[in-house]
């Protein structure tokens, strides 16, 4: 009985310290604008609650009663006080995660708009490429020139963008893989579940286990609660398989509509080129008035440069959603606590609900 004394004297003031902790980091979450003076008052503010506490049970008996009225009503305020350190302390971390998602989004909306006017500046300068090859030459090798540049744009027209191919179809195999353990998880927790689907009722070990494993409480007695618990854990396994599997065919649809747009693009250019190259052979012999050369060069060039940037800007795009997927796997706990008290239908709004009671939660602890 002394050990297990002694044992619940350190529980206790290591539950003492970690909330004295995070009050102090909380207060100095909200009030930042002055740290020192905050965590001085909050360790002060902590040592006076433990020992206002210490004192009203040693003298309980002995003090008057305006003495322990007061004092009482000083320790529940610096309770007060504390708790509303904590419900800062746990904020800011959830605040601080949602914000990296909302960033990400900002992120992604600039990025796009980014690549739209890049595609615009292909579009128009391969518009005014057609109405310079389209000009008169100045001489017969002027011509043969620029049909002999046209077949070698058409030779390489795939070669240029197999490159963007290939990373598309890297980018979908890497994200594919990251959903695939995520499926991988959820059907060996359905196996999981379903192998003890059949579990003897009278068993309680096996039925705390079961109990265990759906979130209900362990107490060996297998009832209507554990029975609703199974079934609620379960549909929710099935919810998360479909919506991951789901995610799964949007990627590949995704990849598959950019490859298209890639390859059409090449397949644009060559029918442009074989046009233009119709066009200049008609032109042999006939005569020419003005070299435009220089110019259709300085429109490939900016081609060439829409493309290299374009190339930057889906990478990027590419390692954000990544990472918001990735964030959304982490919130994924807070949602299955949403659905479980809003039903499937839990918006973001009532999963930040959901947040602010876990939090007052644990401040009540």
């Amino acid at each position: 009985m002394r050990l297990f004394g002694i044992w619940t004297v350190l529980v206790a003031l290591s539950i003492s310290v970690v909330a004295a902790y995070y009050s102090i980091v909380g207060l100095v979450a909200i009030f930042a604008a002055a740290f020192t003076p905050i965590v001085i008052m909050g360790a002060v503010l902590e040592v006076g609650k433990l020992t206002t506490a210490v004192w009203l049970h040693t003298y309980w008996n002995n003090a008057q009663w305006a003495m322990k009225t007061y004092l009482s009503f000083a320790l529940v305020m610096l309770m007060f006080i504390t708790s509303m350190g904590i419900f800062g302390f746990l904020s800011k971390a959830h605040i601080e995660q949602t914000a990296q998602a909302t960033e990400g989004t900002a992120q992604l909306e600039r990025i796009e708009g980014e690549i739209s006017r890049n595609e615009d500046i292909i579009s128009r300068a391969e518009q005014k490429i057609l109405k310079l090859e389209s000009a008169d030459e100045t001489a017969d090798d002027g011509i043969q020139e620029k049909i002999n540049q046209e077949q070698k744009r058409i030779d390489t027209a795939y070669d240029r963008v197999q490159p963007a191919i290939d990373a598309t179809r890297k980018q979908l195999e890497s994200d594919r893989q990251f959903y695939l353990n995520q499926l991988s998880e959820v059907d060996d927790k359905i196996a999981k579940l379903d192998a003890m689907a059949d579990i003897d009722t009278s068993d309680t070990e096996s039925v705390k286990r079961l109990q265990t494993l759906v979130g209900t409480r362990p107490d060996g007695a297998y009832g209507g609660g554990t029975a609703r618990a199974v079934k609620s854990y379960k549909e929710g396994l099935q919810s998360n398989k479909t919506e991951i599997l789901a995610k799964i065919e949007e990627l590949k649809a995704n990849a598959s509509e950019e490859i298209s747009r890639l390859r059409s693009r090449a397949e644009t250019e060559i029918d442009d080129s074989n046009k233009l190259i119709s066009r200049l052979r008609s032109q042999l012999g006939t005569g020419v008035a003005e070299d435009v050369t220089d110019d259709i060069a300085e429109q490939r060039e900016k081609i060439r440069s829409a493309d290299t940037q374009l190339e930057v800007l889906f990478e990027e795009k590419f390692a954000i959603e990544k990472t918001n997927r990735a964030l959304e796997a982490e919130v994924g706990p807070v949602k299955y606590i949403a659905e479980l008290v809003y039903g499937p239908d839990a918006d973001k709004n009532t999963l930040e609900e959901a947040v602010r009671w876990v939090i007052i939660i644990l401040v009540l602890v």
